[in-house]
């Protein structure tokens, strides 16, 4: 965890001369202060959110974009950001007894536990609509599409969304590719050192 922390702040600071690049997602909306992080397609039914105590009604959404050897650009980590104090202090982040979860479309989110709800009578009324359909092909895919960083590339389908809720316009939330795919992964808080969470990331073990 340490070495992947320390890698982090290092490619950070040397965005530009590594070759890594941050990219913005927009705002996230937390309304309850309860974050979720977990696969947009699979894992939002289990509606586990990290617990900790002060988070911020609402955060910046970036990824570290890091240029492998095989697979070109990678979105290495994700970070909500609550404030720009220093941290002084990493700690890892729990899911009551789980400390990961488990990507299987090659996707994760940030969302709030609030907007989960929405969110799946969202998803819930789509299928009852049209049972034989496909959300993410007639839906995701097009917004996908739009963030590409080469729309006119066939190949370029896109790698984020900041989803804003049709059944809800407040609430939105953010999906981005989840380094290499499918896996277990884990995130860790950023404390200040007065004790308050100043970030979030989430680690694809690419770093």
């Amino acid at each position: 965890m340490r070495k992947n922390i320390e890698k982090y702040n290092t490619l950070i600071e040397k965005q530009l001369s590594d070759g890594a690049k941050v990219l913005n997602l927009g705002e996230l909306s937390l309304p309850s202060g309860k974050i979720i992080v977990c696969d947009p397609f699979v894992g939002f039914r289990n509606k586990e959110y990290l617990h900790s105590k002060g988070i911020p009604k609402q955060a910046s959404v970036s990824v570290l974009k890091v240029n492998t050897k095989e697979w070109g650009y990678r979105y290495a980590l994700a970070q909500l950001v609550f404030s720009d104090e220093p941290i002084v202090k990493w700690g890892l982040a729990k899911y009551g007894w789980s400390t990961n979860f488990f990507v299987d479309s090659g996707l994760c989110c940030y969302m709030d536990s609030e907007t989960c709800l929405f969110y799946t009578q969202f998803i819930d009324s789509f299928y009852a609509q049209n049972p034989l359909g496909n959300i993410y092909d007639e839906l995701f895919a097009p917004l996908f599409k739009a963030n590409a960083d080469q729309p006119d590339n066939p190949h370029d389908s896109g790698n984020w969304i900041n989803f804003i809720l049709p059944n809800n316009q407040s609430l939105n939330v953010c999906m981005f590719q989840s380094g290499l795919g499918d896996g277990h992964y884990e995130s860790f808080w950023g404390y200040t050192v007065n004790g308050e969470i100043a970030k979030l990331i989430t680690d694809f073990k690419i770093l």
